[in-house]
């Protein structure tokens, strides 16, 4: 899709009104709605002659469940990313996924992610008959920190996305708030999906290659932790 086709002003929007939910009472986005027409064609014209840039990281520490920094973009850039995620991004790499990789995608959240281990379980025990059951768990450690840029591009080059896609692909990828050349920003919705396809490669290797049946991995920004579970 070209950027004309993505970020139309319908789009931005409708990705304007799911940003605001819960937050309507913040400065930035009453500034934001103060002049709603204008900032929403002013950003699309930006996106469309290429001109648009990311705004400031806000950096801001969370404790539950665990002590994480959270880099946030303005809100204006989280309405350029759910307008991208939710129109060019989500669909195309939700495809290339195996189903039992969890997370942000539709209706896998926590509660799926629990009810596949549960089942993957079950029938291990009663194909056993008995308790002595393994499983392997995996954790990533400062997995969303710990992904390279270049690896990550690679990957998403041989999704059949557009030149104009994968320019805004960069951008959300590479101007990080340290210049970086690895890491993603946790408080970014793209990064979740970044970071699902970035494994996806050990995935297919375990569900296909080794034909590993019970397994399922989950990765999200509210999770205790991103891991990988083998029953």
């Amino acid at each position: 899709m070209e950027l004309k086709e993505i970020f139309t002003f319908e789009n931005l929007y409708d990705a304007y009104k799911g940003c605001r939910k819960s937050k309507q009472h913040k400065g930035e986005v009453i500034r934001f709605e103060a002049n709603l027409s204008s900032n929403i064609s002013n950003l699309m014209n930006d996106i469309i002659s290429k001109k648009y840039k990311l705004g400031k990281y806000k950096e801001f520490l969370i404790y539950e469940p665990k002590e994480r920094v959270i880099e946030a973009l303005p809100f204006r850039d989280r309405v350029v990313i759910k307008c991208f995620c939710d129109v060019a991004l989500r669909d195309k790499i939700d495809r290339k996924l195996i189903y039992d990789n969890a997370a942000c995608r539709k209706e896998k959240g926590t509660t799926f992610a629990i009810k596949r281990l549960e089942n993957f379980l079950r029938n291990e025990y009663r194909k056993e008959q008995n308790n002595k059951i393994f499983f392997l768990k995996c954790d990533i450690r400062k997995y969303f920190q710990s992904i390279d840029h270049e690896v990550l591009l690679n990957l998403l080059k041989k999704i059949n996305f557009s030149s104009d896609e994968m320019w805004m692909i960069e951008k959300l990828v590479k101007e990080q708030p340290n210049n970086a050349d690895v890491g993603l920003p946790l408080g970014n919705q793209s990064s979740q999906w970044f970071a699902l396809l970035y494994l996806n490669v050990i995935d297919r290797y375990v569900k296909e290659d080794l034909r590993v049946k019970g397994y399922i991995r989950y990765m999200d920004d509210s999770a205790p932790r991103t891991y990988i579970q083998v029953a």
